[in-house]
């Protein structure tokens, strides 16, 4: 069976600086590339997860727990390390590999060192998984009004606190 059509081994990317696409030479784009169709790399799913204070002067603490496709991990520390949160979701079922990094957002008062954090984001970059690709949930539910993320945070012994 033969569909009359040839293989796909280039693409040509047009590229312009306005919308309109005829900034460059005889009314065409700016530029063009080919790229080969052999070139091509996976892209990772990153999704991120913040904690961070509701009310200024306050600071986190309390420990919580994340949630995988049906997976949950144990308590983590509210400023858990990158290493130990991907230790964490390593150790789940549902998840084989995942790079983590976090970034902390220090308040006004934090000078130099980071003394009272304000918030805690941790970026979990999916490398390899059972089902990889898009990991966000593509369905509603009754339990879920929504469509979300499948990486969720359990959340109920994170605490703001004002003792300094």
């Amino acid at each position: 069976l033969r569909d009359g059509g040839y293989q796909v081994t280039h693409y040509k990317v047009e590229y312009d600086e306005v919308s309109t696409f005829d900034s460059g030479i005889n009314g065409g784009p700016s530029g063009f590339s080919f790229l080969s169709a052999d070139d091509k790399q996976e892209i990772f799913d990153v999704q991120s997860i913040t904690a961070a204070v509701a009310n200024h002067g306050y600071i986190l603490d309390g420990s919580f727990s994340l949630e995988f496709d049906g997976q949950s991990t144990g308590l983590l520390v509210y400023d858990v390390t990158p290493e130990v949160m991907e230790t964490a979701l390593e150790q789940l079922c549902t998840i084989s590999d995942v790079q983590v990094s976090r970034y902390v957002d220090c308040s006004i008062e934090s000078v130099g060192d980071c003394e009272y954090p304000q918030s805690f984001t941790w970026l979990v970059t999916f490398i390899s998984l059972p089902h990889p690709g898009d990991q966000h949930d593509h369905y509603v539910s009754p339990l879920q009004m929504r469509k979300g993320h499948k990486l969720k945070i359990g959340a109920n012994f994170l605490w703001e606190c004002t003792d300094l």
